[in-house]
């Protein structure tokens, strides 16, 4: 996975996570499935955690990734 896909994969989590707040907020307000209005700490904490991923992302997208050529090192056993 090169860097733009993990990128999209990302921006992907963090709408997937807010439409899920999305739905559960409706769903809490109008009574559906049982839900009741506790269910906003779900939805709280749903939003934080799709916060937490679009701005980790962020972060994490202005920063030079090493290749794996760079990272690779050199595999030495005491076996032989």
């Amino acid at each position: 996975m090169d860097k733009d896909q993990a990128n999209n994969a990302i921006k992907g989590a963090w709408i997937a996570a807010t439409i899920s707040a999305g739905l559960t907020l409706i769903f809490a307000v109008t009574g559906l499935f049982g839900l009741d209005l506790s269910a906003l700490w779900i939805v709280i904490f749903m939003l934080g955690l799709a916060f937490g991923i679009f701005k980790v992302a962020e972060f994490k997208s202005e920063q030079e990734v090493p290749t794996y050529d760079e990272r690779k090192t050199e595999f030495t056993s005491s076996y032989s």
